[in-house]
């Protein structure tokens, strides 16, 4: 039997559909850590890295757009939250190696670092141990990366 009204079921599904919508929206935007910290990242150069070698304790990052695994890392340790932190503590420079287009330089160096996939997170010590960086590969935990950065600084 019509009445002659309309049928509001699809549009209270549009509604919630909108809803839900909005509600990943924020989500997302609510975690993608809009805190109001500023991280600088350098572009990997093999040159300027051969230079800085020494001056001042790395930390390098090996990502790309297309490793789930090296997302998952940025957004539970190498958060901007933890890297201010150690900035601040360890004076860090932090390098990022991007992997996700042809990048010779980046993976001749992720290569001399003993590693074929990624994620890889390199730390240069300062002086005269800048030859020898601790690796950390794949996954690992905030607390892995704070152990490994104690070892390197004085």
């Amino acid at each position: 039997i019509q009445t002659g009204e309309p049928d509001l079921a699809p549009r209270w599904k549009e509604l919630w559909a909108g809803i839900a919508v909005i509600a990943v929206a924020l989500f997302l935007i609510m975690g993608s850590e809009q805190n109001g910290y500023s991280v600088h990242w350098e572009p990997f150069r093999a040159k300027e890295f051969d230079a800085a070698l020494g001056s001042a304790p790395l930390l390098v990052e090996f990502t790309a757009d297309w490793c789930p695994n090296c997302k998952v890392l940025e957004r539970t340790v190498l958060t901007s939250t933890n890297l201010e932190q150690w900035q601040k503590r360890y004076g860090l420079r932090m390098i990022k190696v991007d992997l996700s287009r042809n990048n010779i330089p980046g993976q001749a160096l992720l290569e001399r670092l003993g590693s074929a996939s990624i994620p890889v997170v390199a730390l240069f010590p300062a002086g005269e141990e800048k030859n020898r960086p601790l690796v950390l590969r794949d996954l690992f935990g905030k607390a892995a990366l704070e152990e490994a950065l104690r070892r390197i600084t004085p």
